[in-house]
Protein backbone atom coordinates (compact mmCIF):
# COMPACT_ATOMS: atom_id res chain seq x y z
CA UNK A 1 0.00 0.00 0.00
CA UNK A 2 1.39 3.43 -0.90
CA UNK A 3 1.72 6.35 1.04
CA UNK A 4 -0.72 8.83 1.75
CA UNK A 5 0.53 11.14 -0.73
CA UNK A 6 1.30 8.92 -3.55
CA UNK A 7 -0.33 8.20 -6.28
CA UNK A 8 -2.32 4.61 -6.03
CA UNK A 9 -4.62 1.92 -8.47
CA UNK A 10 -8.14 0.43 -7.35
CA UNK A 11 -9.40 -2.29 -9.54
CA UNK A 12 -13.21 -2.01 -8.57
CA UNK A 13 -14.94 -5.07 -9.68
CA UNK A 14 -19.14 -5.06 -9.10
CA UNK A 15 -21.56 -8.22 -9.65
CA UNK A 16 -25.22 -7.27 -10.10
CA UNK A 17 -28.31 -9.11 -10.56
CA UNK A 18 -29.52 -9.49 -14.31
CA UNK A 19 -32.90 -8.08 -13.34
CA UNK A 20 -30.40 -4.98 -11.72
CA UNK A 21 -27.50 -4.84 -14.56
CA UNK A 22 -28.83 -2.04 -16.87
CA UNK A 23 -29.67 0.10 -13.57
CA UNK A 24 -26.55 -0.57 -12.15
CA UNK A 25 -24.56 0.78 -15.61
CA UNK A 26 -26.39 3.62 -15.61
CA UNK A 27 -25.46 4.64 -11.84
CA UNK A 28 -21.85 4.28 -13.04
CA UNK A 29 -22.46 5.97 -15.77
CA UNK A 30 -23.48 9.27 -13.68
CA UNK A 31 -21.42 8.50 -10.50
CA UNK A 32 -17.65 8.10 -12.45
CA UNK A 33 -17.57 11.53 -14.59
CA UNK A 34 -17.27 12.63 -10.75
CA UNK A 35 -14.09 11.10 -10.21
CA UNK A 36 -11.80 14.07 -12.40
CA UNK A 37 -13.25 16.36 -10.43
CA UNK A 38 -11.26 14.87 -7.55
CA UNK A 39 -7.76 14.54 -9.76
CA UNK A 40 -8.65 10.67 -10.41
CA UNK A 41 -8.44 9.22 -13.65
CA UNK A 42 -11.07 6.07 -15.11
CA UNK A 43 -8.10 4.28 -17.41
CA UNK A 44 -10.30 1.71 -17.61
CA UNK A 45 -13.72 0.80 -17.76
CA UNK A 46 -15.11 -2.57 -18.93
CA UNK A 47 -18.53 -4.36 -18.60
CA UNK A 48 -20.12 -7.50 -18.98
CA UNK A 49 -20.10 -8.61 -22.59
CA UNK A 50 -23.71 -9.92 -23.95
CA UNK A 51 -23.92 -13.32 -23.37
CA UNK A 52 -21.88 -13.86 -21.19
CA UNK A 53 -22.21 -15.66 -17.51
CA UNK A 54 -24.54 -13.43 -15.60
CA UNK A 55 -22.61 -14.71 -12.61
CA UNK A 56 -19.64 -13.05 -14.17
CA UNK A 57 -18.59 -9.39 -12.91
CA UNK A 58 -20.88 -6.85 -14.31
CA UNK A 59 -18.45 -3.75 -14.04
CA UNK A 60 -14.51 -3.56 -13.95
CA UNK A 61 -13.22 -0.91 -13.91
CA UNK A 62 -9.31 0.88 -12.84
CA UNK A 63 -9.00 3.82 -11.24
CA UNK A 64 -5.79 6.01 -10.64
CA UNK A 65 -5.80 8.56 -7.44
CA UNK A 66 -3.58 11.26 -7.27
CA UNK A 67 -3.37 10.47 -3.54
CA UNK A 68 -5.23 9.09 -0.45
CA UNK A 69 -6.95 12.79 0.00
CA UNK A 70 -8.48 13.12 -3.72
CA UNK A 71 -10.33 9.41 -2.38
CA UNK A 72 -11.64 10.49 0.58
CA UNK A 73 -12.85 13.40 -1.10
CA UNK A 74 -14.59 11.37 -3.98
CA UNK A 75 -16.08 8.97 -1.52
CA UNK A 76 -17.79 12.02 0.65
CA UNK A 77 -19.07 14.39 -2.82
CA UNK A 78 -22.22 15.18 -1.89
CA UNK A 79 -23.27 14.59 -5.29
CA UNK A 80 -22.59 10.79 -5.56
CA UNK A 81 -23.93 10.25 -1.94
CA UNK A 82 -27.04 11.84 -3.84
CA UNK A 83 -26.72 9.15 -6.69
CA UNK A 84 -26.56 6.35 -4.21
CA UNK A 85 -29.84 7.69 -2.39
CA UNK A 86 -31.44 8.04 -5.80
CA UNK A 87 -30.31 4.58 -7.45
CA UNK A 88 -30.01 2.83 -4.24
CA UNK A 89 -27.51 -0.40 -3.95
CA UNK A 90 -27.91 -1.82 -7.52
CA UNK A 91 -24.74 -4.13 -7.03
CA UNK A 92 -25.52 -7.75 -5.15
CA UNK A 93 -21.38 -7.81 -4.63
CA UNK A 94 -18.44 -5.35 -4.51
CA UNK A 95 -14.89 -6.18 -4.22
CA UNK A 96 -12.16 -2.84 -4.34
CA UNK A 97 -8.42 -4.50 -4.83
CA UNK A 98 -5.28 -1.77 -4.44
CA UNK A 99 -2.90 -2.88 -7.28
CA UNK A 100 0.49 -1.82 -7.96
CA UNK A 101 1.59 -1.10 -11.87
CA UNK A 102 3.32 -3.47 -13.59
CA UNK A 103 2.99 -1.89 -17.00
CA UNK A 104 1.18 0.00 -19.74
CA UNK A 105 -0.03 -1.79 -22.85
CA UNK A 106 -0.94 1.07 -24.62
CA UNK A 107 0.23 5.33 -25.04
CA UNK A 108 -3.21 7.04 -22.71
CA UNK A 109 -1.69 10.33 -24.99
CA UNK A 110 -3.02 8.79 -28.14
CA UNK A 111 -7.17 9.39 -28.64
CA UNK A 112 -7.06 5.63 -30.57
CA UNK A 113 -5.58 3.58 -28.02
CA UNK A 114 -7.94 2.32 -25.38
CA UNK A 115 -6.56 4.38 -22.32
CA UNK A 116 -6.96 7.88 -24.75
CA UNK A 117 -10.68 6.57 -25.67
CA UNK A 118 -11.45 5.88 -21.98
CA UNK A 119 -10.21 10.04 -21.37
CA UNK A 120 -12.31 10.98 -23.91
CA UNK A 121 -15.49 9.46 -22.83
CA UNK A 122 -14.71 10.22 -19.03
CA UNK A 123 -14.63 13.94 -20.73
CA UNK A 124 -17.94 14.02 -22.53
CA UNK A 125 -19.38 11.84 -19.47
CA UNK A 126 -19.28 14.63 -17.65
CA UNK A 127 -19.68 17.34 -19.62
CA UNK A 128 -23.43 15.53 -20.33
CA UNK A 129 -24.38 14.47 -16.64
CA UNK A 130 -23.49 18.02 -16.04
CA UNK A 131 -25.75 19.57 -18.89
CA UNK A 132 -28.46 17.31 -17.75
CA UNK A 133 -28.42 18.55 -14.46
CA UNK A 134 -28.76 22.10 -15.74
CA UNK A 135 -31.52 20.52 -17.76
CA UNK A 136 -33.24 19.23 -14.95
CA UNK A 137 -32.70 23.11 -13.23
CA UNK A 138 -34.38 24.95 -15.46
CA UNK A 139 -37.80 26.05 -13.76
CA UNK A 140 -41.21 26.19 -16.36
CA UNK A 141 -41.84 29.41 -15.22
CA UNK A 142 -38.03 30.59 -16.19
CA UNK A 143 -39.10 29.16 -19.85
CA UNK A 144 -39.74 32.46 -21.58
CA UNK A 145 -36.43 34.17 -20.56
CA UNK A 146 -33.38 35.52 -23.07
CA UNK A 147 -30.14 33.77 -23.44
CA UNK A 148 -27.06 33.90 -24.26
CA UNK A 149 -28.38 32.72 -27.61
CA UNK A 150 -30.34 35.52 -29.31
CA UNK A 151 -32.23 33.00 -31.37
CA UNK A 152 -33.71 30.95 -28.51
CA UNK A 153 -35.41 31.64 -25.41
CA UNK A 154 -34.95 28.95 -22.74
CA UNK A 155 -37.19 26.41 -23.70
CA UNK A 156 -36.31 26.76 -27.56
CA UNK A 157 -32.93 26.38 -26.25
CA UNK A 158 -33.77 23.21 -24.36
CA UNK A 159 -35.52 21.70 -27.01
CA UNK A 160 -32.46 22.49 -29.20
CA UNK A 161 -29.84 20.62 -26.55
CA UNK A 162 -32.40 17.67 -26.92
CA UNK A 163 -32.93 17.77 -30.34
CA UNK A 164 -28.89 18.40 -31.10
CA UNK A 165 -28.00 15.35 -28.85
CA UNK A 166 -30.42 13.31 -30.17
CA UNK A 167 -28.41 13.76 -33.40
CA UNK A 168 -25.30 12.98 -32.47
CA UNK A 169 -26.20 10.27 -30.68
CA UNK A 170 -27.55 8.44 -34.22
CA UNK A 171 -24.26 10.04 -35.70
CA UNK A 172 -21.88 7.52 -32.65
CA UNK A 173 -23.94 5.37 -33.46
CA UNK A 174 -22.86 5.01 -37.21
CA UNK A 175 -26.50 6.14 -38.65
CA UNK A 176 -28.52 9.61 -39.07
CA UNK A 177 -31.15 10.99 -36.86
CA UNK A 178 -34.47 10.09 -38.80
CA UNK A 179 -36.01 13.86 -38.77
CA UNK A 180 -35.23 16.47 -38.59
CA UNK A 181 -33.29 17.54 -35.23
CA UNK A 182 -34.81 21.37 -35.06
CA UNK A 183 -38.00 20.35 -35.01
CA UNK A 184 -37.83 18.15 -31.40
CA UNK A 185 -39.61 19.33 -28.97
CA UNK A 186 -39.14 18.17 -25.09
CA UNK A 187 -42.14 16.63 -23.14
CA UNK A 188 -43.03 16.84 -19.77
CA UNK A 189 -39.52 16.07 -18.62
CA UNK A 190 -36.63 17.26 -20.49
CA UNK A 191 -33.79 16.27 -18.28
CA UNK A 192 -34.86 12.51 -18.32
CA UNK A 193 -35.12 12.59 -22.54
CA UNK A 194 -31.90 14.37 -22.60
CA UNK A 195 -30.12 11.99 -20.34
CA UNK A 196 -31.64 9.08 -22.15
CA UNK A 197 -30.32 10.40 -25.22
CA UNK A 198 -26.95 11.10 -23.73
CA UNK A 199 -26.74 7.28 -22.84
CA UNK A 200 -27.27 6.61 -26.38
CA UNK A 201 -24.77 9.47 -27.42
CA UNK A 202 -21.83 7.31 -24.33
CA UNK A 203 -23.01 4.02 -25.59
CA UNK A 204 -22.28 4.36 -29.39
CA UNK A 205 -18.89 6.40 -28.94
CA UNK A 206 -17.76 3.41 -26.18
CA UNK A 207 -18.81 0.79 -29.24
CA UNK A 208 -17.46 1.74 -32.32
CA UNK A 209 -14.73 4.27 -31.40
CA UNK A 210 -12.78 6.98 -33.05
CA UNK A 211 -11.09 4.93 -36.11
CA UNK A 212 -14.04 5.72 -38.38
CA UNK A 213 -15.58 8.49 -40.32
CA UNK A 214 -18.83 10.08 -39.19
CA UNK A 215 -21.59 10.87 -40.66
CA UNK A 216 -24.07 14.40 -38.97
CA UNK A 217 -26.97 15.58 -40.16
CA UNK A 218 -26.87 13.40 -43.37
CA UNK A 219 -23.65 15.26 -44.46
CA UNK A 220 -20.48 13.47 -45.87
CA UNK A 221 -18.77 11.58 -43.30
CA UNK A 222 -16.03 13.31 -41.16
CA UNK A 223 -13.25 12.38 -39.04
CA UNK A 224 -14.96 10.78 -35.72
CA UNK A 225 -12.52 13.13 -33.61
CA UNK A 226 -13.47 16.32 -35.57
CA UNK A 227 -17.66 15.39 -34.54
CA UNK A 228 -17.00 14.03 -31.24
CA UNK A 229 -15.10 17.47 -30.56
CA UNK A 230 -18.37 19.36 -32.01
CA UNK A 231 -20.15 17.54 -29.45
CA UNK A 232 -18.29 18.64 -26.47
CA UNK A 233 -18.33 22.10 -27.92
CA UNK A 234 -22.08 22.29 -28.44
CA UNK A 235 -22.97 20.56 -25.26
CA UNK A 236 -20.89 22.41 -22.93
CA UNK A 237 -21.71 25.85 -23.99
CA UNK A 238 -25.41 25.16 -24.25
CA UNK A 239 -25.35 24.18 -21.03
CA UNK A 240 -23.44 27.07 -20.00
CA UNK A 241 -25.86 28.94 -22.10
CA UNK A 242 -28.73 27.70 -20.02
CA UNK A 243 -27.40 27.87 -16.93
CA UNK A 244 -26.58 31.80 -16.73
CA UNK A 245 -29.99 32.34 -18.57
CA UNK A 246 -31.50 30.37 -15.64
CA UNK A 247 -29.37 31.78 -13.20
CA UNK A 248 -27.96 28.55 -12.26
CA UNK A 249 -24.35 28.00 -11.23
CA UNK A 250 -22.16 26.70 -14.12
CA UNK A 251 -21.22 23.72 -13.15
CA UNK A 252 -17.92 22.47 -15.48
CA UNK A 253 -14.34 22.38 -14.00
CA UNK A 254 -11.45 24.85 -15.00
CA UNK A 255 -10.29 21.65 -16.62
CA UNK A 256 -13.09 20.36 -18.94
CA UNK A 257 -14.00 24.48 -20.37
CA UNK A 258 -9.99 24.61 -20.89
CA UNK A 259 -10.09 21.61 -22.72
CA UNK A 260 -13.29 22.05 -24.67
CA UNK A 261 -11.90 25.35 -25.60
CA UNK A 262 -8.54 23.89 -26.82
CA UNK A 263 -10.55 21.89 -29.36
CA UNK A 264 -12.77 24.45 -30.39
CA UNK A 265 -9.89 26.65 -31.28
CA UNK A 266 -8.18 23.87 -33.34
CA UNK A 267 -11.97 22.74 -35.18
CA UNK A 268 -14.40 26.18 -35.62
CA UNK A 269 -12.89 27.98 -38.63
CA UNK A 270 -13.20 31.97 -39.04
CA UNK A 271 -15.56 31.32 -42.61
CA UNK A 272 -18.44 29.70 -40.02
CA UNK A 273 -18.61 33.30 -38.13
CA UNK A 274 -21.39 36.19 -38.58
CA UNK A 275 -24.27 36.68 -40.74
CA UNK A 276 -26.04 33.72 -41.62
CA UNK A 277 -23.20 31.38 -40.48
CA UNK A 278 -24.12 29.32 -37.09
CA UNK A 279 -21.57 31.14 -34.83
CA UNK A 280 -21.27 34.47 -34.02
CA UNK A 281 -17.60 36.56 -33.78
CA UNK A 282 -15.27 36.19 -31.29
CA UNK A 283 -16.14 38.42 -28.20
CA UNK A 284 -12.70 39.52 -26.48
CA UNK A 285 -12.13 38.20 -23.04
CA UNK A 286 -9.12 38.60 -21.00
CA UNK A 287 -6.58 35.71 -20.99
CA UNK A 288 -6.45 35.61 -17.48
CA UNK A 289 -10.25 35.14 -17.19
CA UNK A 290 -11.78 31.61 -16.27
CA UNK A 291 -12.00 29.01 -18.90
CA UNK A 292 -15.78 28.95 -19.35
CA UNK A 293 -15.67 32.65 -19.84
CA UNK A 294 -13.06 32.65 -22.48
CA UNK A 295 -14.85 29.28 -24.05
CA UNK A 296 -18.11 31.38 -24.25
CA UNK A 297 -15.91 34.32 -25.85
CA UNK A 298 -14.71 32.40 -28.30
CA UNK A 299 -18.03 31.10 -29.12
CA UNK A 300 -19.46 34.24 -29.54
CA UNK A 301 -20.77 34.88 -26.21
CA UNK A 302 -20.53 37.83 -23.60
CA UNK A 303 -19.83 36.62 -20.29
CA UNK A 304 -19.86 40.09 -18.39
CA UNK A 305 -23.30 40.27 -19.98
CA UNK A 306 -26.67 39.13 -18.86
CA UNK A 307 -29.40 37.64 -20.97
Amino acid sequence: MTGSDEPFTLVFIGHAHPDRAARASAFEDRVLPLLADHGADLQFRGVRAAGEDPAAPLEVHVIRFPHRRAFDAYMADERRRALLDEFGEVFASKQVVEVDPVGFLQDGRRPGSYAGVMREITLLSSILSKTGDVVAGVAPDQFAARTPCPDFDVKALVDHVLGSTEAFAASANGSVYEGDPTAVRAGDDPAAEFRAAADRLLAGWREHGFDRKVAFMGGEGQPAEMVFNMTLMETLTHGWDLAVASGQDVPYTEGEAAEVLRRAEATLPPQYRGGDMPFGEIVPVPDDAPAVDRLAGFMGRDPAATP
